[in-house]
């Protein structure tokens, strides 16, 4: 399979004027996180949120990048994601959550994002009887009934 490569903008989530076009973005099925040049980050004022994250490395290694969070464009698909401030020997790469957030796929017959369909929705989730605590199909959910279930005495913020 050839690389598959996405035209993508990022936004600061801050201040969404502030962009920068990354063209020929590798994309990677197996990476969560983009890795994103910290030059290019700083250059639109993305601030690191952590300064110090751990990642694994192939060979058995591990390196800590900071991380901050961007929007993230391809098309007309768009999404918030977390991204990680990659140095120069670093792969940029732009990961499988964003790809999944944006709602794409790689078609690996024609070697380009596509279209992944509509996001999934929650099943229709219910709350157990009070015969055993199995749930009960078909029975909507209610944060009264489930306030109630934990016998909750105050609100959650």
């Amino acid at each position: 399979m050839k690389l598959v490569t996405a035209s993508c903008v990022i936004e600061n989530h801050r201040d969404r004027l502030r962009t920068a076009r990354l063209a020929r973005l590798p994309v990677s099925e197996k990476i969560p996180d983009p890795w994103l040049p910290a030059a290019v980050l700083e250059s639109i004022g993305v601030r690191p949120e952590r300064k110090a994250v751990a990642f694994d490395l192939g060979e058995g290694g591990r390196v800590k990048r900071p991380v901050g969070f961007v929007v993230v464009r391809v098309g007309s698909h768009a999404t918030a994601d977390r991204v990680v401030f990659a140095e120069s020997q670093d792969t940029v790469v732009l990961g499988w959550r964003s790809l999944s957030r944006l709602r794409l796929k790689v078609d690996a017959k024609r070697n380009r994002l596509v279209a992944a369909g509509p996001t999934p929705a929650p099943a229709n989730l219910s709350f157990p009887d009070d015969q055993g605590g199995k749930p009960v199909l078909g029975e909507p959910y209610s944060l009264l009934k489930f306030a109630a279930l934990l016998k909750l005495d105050e609100e959650v913020a």
